[in-house]
């Protein structure tokens, strides 16, 4: 890491929280009652799962004896994946094939938790990644361009390609090795409603896309070239796609954080020097968490504990005083430093943006 520089913590910001979550006065279409509760909160229904013998009822029909495996579940050494893979291997016993989509911004403990996840259940894992590094040559692009423009430009066009190589990779492998079902880790639990809202705004009409391509041409034809490589290499997948079946295991199974962490400890699985199990995967998003909050005061963490205070998982207190420990610190600096320094992103125009 470059010692000589210093990142600049975010401007502290007076803001109104809910009272009854954590989100800010700043958070998109929000506002607050008399007592100062927000409408996420006065609207909130709580999630509904579908349940274990659903679950079940799936597994029985994709069970094939003559089978070497009955389902792929994509994992990216993150704390949900690897709880979905422990689940579907040792639990409903199904033979699982591991499947993972190397964007070129794993972190080491994230490759290592997959190494150890995989041996300690027995299952075989396929990993795949992109020829020539394009998503990582893609993100550069991007950065360099959207410098230009604004910081939340930058941000918009941080983790482009991930669903191309996660999901696309995933089917791809399932029509090779003819296996019927996908089981995916995400959940409800993590969907954001800020990002869609935020980045709307800053959508570039046709004229000034045509503007943005006469004034940088070469970085716009490598950027749609890159586009076209990763599209080529893993064709974006719907999930109508037959005959392959998708499964997404925290629409049946209740997402329950502290379930998940005690059952992956005991297969080698931990977070490193990270405050939080979330999100330790990819070396990406503690910039995308600092220059979230920098703009907006807020990412995704403050929406994930809300919807965790509206779940019953935990109090308001705690929710907060967990959120006040991930701001970010000298260690997250450190990361956002390595971050730019591995992979070029050492333009002023960044730095300056980001504040380094």
């Amino acid at each position: 890491m470059n010692s000589s520089f210093q990142l600049n913590s975010p401007e502290e910001k007076s803001l109104k929280l809910c009272t009854k979550c954590l989100l800010p006065e700043t958070f998109p279409n929000i506002t607050l009652d008399n007592q100062g509760v927000c409408n996420y909160c006065l609207d909130y229904k709580d999630i509904t799962y579908l349940g274990e013998k659903a679950l079940e009822d799936i597994f029985v029909s994709n069970r094939h004896p003559e089978a070497k495996y009955d389902c792929i579940v994509p994992v990216s050494g993150g704390r949900d994946s690897a709880f979905v893979l422990h689940q579907i291997a040792n639990k409903f016993n199904l033979k699982a094939l591991a499947f993972n989509y190397d964007s070129g911004f794993a972190t080491k403990q994230a490759k290592k938790n997959i190494s150890n996840l995989v041996n300690k259940l027995n299952v075989n894992l396929v990993t795949r990644k992109s020829k020539n590094n394009i998503q990582v040559r893609l993100m550069k692009e991007n950065a360099k361009l959207n410098s230009s423009f604004s910081t939340t430009h930058i941000l918009k066009d941080l983790c482009n390609g991930c669903s191309n190589g996660y999901k696309g990779g995933a089917f791809q492998l399932a029509k090779e090795k003819e296996i019927p079902l996908i089981i995916f880790g995400d959940s409800k639990m993590e969907k954001s409603v800020y990002k869609k809202e935020i980045f709307k705004g800053i959508e570039f009409s046709k004229k000034a896309k045509i503007r943005n391509a006469c004034y940088k041409p070469l970085n716009f034809m490598k950027r749609r070239y890159y586009n076209h490589l990763l599209e080529k290499e893993f064709p974006f997948a719907g999930e109508d796609n037959e005959p392959i079946q998708v499964v997404h295991f925290f629409d049946y199974i209740k997402w329950d954080e502290k379930q998940i962490e005690e059952a992956i400890k005991n297969l080698g699985w931990t977070s490193g020097s990270m405050e939080t199990t979330w999100r330790m995967d990819c070396k990406v998003h503690a910039l995308v968490d600092f220059l979230t909050y920098k703009i907006f005061g807020y990412n995704e963490k403050d929406e994930m504990y809300s919807k965790m205070i509206r779940e019953g998982k935990i109090d308001r207190n705690t929710a907060l005083q967990k959120l006040d420990a991930l701001r970010v610190t000298g260690n997250d600096a450190g990361k956002i430093m390595d971050f730019l320094d591995e992979y070029d992103l050492n333009h002023n125009e960044i730095r300056n943006m980001i504040g380094v």
